[in-house]
């Protein structure tokens, strides 16, 4: 979350490529504003993301996802929505 606020004080300040280097930290650690800014950078004319860059930043993120899941987890936040997962 540190890593996102830093890219968007950076793109404030309108440096675009520090902004990235930023997102892409937090977005390969699982944070999910810092993968939109990076798919929007990339979409929108590359902004210094190059496909191998985005594809990697994907891969990574969906690691760090995958690896914050547990079935603990996922039973707490059911809870806390109302929602049921099967036993």
């Amino acid at each position: 979350m540190a890593r996102h606020a830093l890219g968007c004080v950076a793109l404030k300040d309108g440096d675009v490529k520090t902004a990235v280097r930023h997102w892409m930290i937090a977005a390969k650690a699982g944070e999910d504003g810092s993968l939109h800014n990076i798919k929007l950078a990339f979409f929108n004319g590359g902004q210094g993301v190059t496909k191998e860059e985005y594809a990697a930043v994907l891969r990574a993120h969906q690691k760090a996802k995958d690896e914050m899941k547990s079935e603990q987890r996922e039973r707490y936040c059911a809870s806390k929505i109302g929602a049921r997962i099967p036993s």
